[in-house]
């Protein structure tokens, strides 16, 4: 897990810096990336979804619950459950969160090849 929450923690600099090119870099070429608000499929889309992501402000992951459901020396797929975090300027709020996350190890580096991020419907 430490492999996934490292992901994760690039993933939150890089929003937390408005970064577009560090988050766009973490994520495999033909990424899938499925947010609260729309299912993204192909590359132009994941960038428009994480130039919203940076636009709306800081985003951090409070996750207790781990799987690891599948890990081999070029793949790692977990399942996580937690809390997200979101401040879009007005002070943070936290809401329950859902992740699954599939990484892929390419040259020296673990990629996204699969992020699926949602707040569960009270």
């Amino acid at each position: 897990m430490a492999i996934a929450r490292d992901v994760l923690d690039r993933l939150e600099a890089g929003v937390a810096a408005r970064d577009l090119a560090a988050l766009t870099d973490l994520f495999a070429d033909e990424a899938v990336l499925f947010g609260t608000a729309r299912a993204n499929f192909e590359p132009d889309e994941v960038g428009d979804y994480l130039r919203l992501v940076v636009e709306a402000g800081s985003v951090r992951w409070f996750l207790d619950r781990w799987s690891v459901i599948h890990h081999d020396g070029d793949q790692l797929l977990v399942a996580a459950s937690g809390e997200v975090e979101t401040d879009a300027g007005d002070g943070p709020e936290r809401s329950d969160f859902r992740l699954s996350l599939w990484l892929l190890h390419v040259g020296d580096t673990w990629k996204i090849s699969h992020f699926h991020g949602s707040v569960p419907e009270a």
